[in-house]
């Protein structure tokens, strides 16, 4: 009796340590070039106005409908999902098609459908946030082009297709 029990109890340690070793080399791989995880890859936000400065309400939007849009990400792909999501609200900031504040962007009529969320609960998970922080911060890595996301294609072509979401170019 005391062996099964041992034996499960490392069984239990050995599986705490796998996760545990696992979520500490994801760290460390976006943690490695000693900067934010994003920052090397992204490309400052810009647009003609160099002066536009990030608030702690552009954050908590941006992170608020990234949550709303995607939900907390569990996998990498789920955080991808949520980076592109994040991405397209940055390209149209930039773009001159559309309104140059998050603000803007996601009240646009009939483009975000969780506006009412993120107005009356506004609710984002910790990596929403970190999500949104970077992306305001370094801006994004794909083409400024990808000013669509739905959960069907639009525009001139498909940049990728996560799950059931689509991020097309103009």
């Amino acid at each position: 009796m005391k062996a099964k029990r041992t034996a499960k109890i490392i069984a239990a340690v050995v599986i705490i340590l796998i996760a545990i070793l696992s979520i500490g080399t994801a760290a460390i791989a976006r943690q490695s070039s000693g900067t934010s995880s994003l920052q090397s890859f992204y490309d400052p936000l810009s647009r003609d106005d160099t002066n536009y400065s990030i608030t702690e309400d552009d954050i908590y939007l941006l992170a608020c409908t990234i949550f709303y849009e995607e939900g907390e990400p569990v996998t990498p792909e789920d955080e991808l999902r949520c980076y592109l999501c994040g991405s397209v609200i940055i390209n149209r900031m930039k773009s001159p098609e559309f309104p140059d504040t998050v603000g803007g962007v996601i009240s646009q009529e009939g483009q975000y459908d969780c506006i009412d969320r993120v107005r009356n609960e506004g609710y984002y998970g910790d990596i929403d946030w970190e999500i949104a922080e970077e992306l305001l911060t370094y801006g994004t890595t794909i083409p400024e082009n990808v000013v669509f996301q739905a959960q069907f294609t639009q525009g001139s072509g498909i940049y990728e297709h996560i799950g059931n979401q689509y991020f097309c170019y103009r």
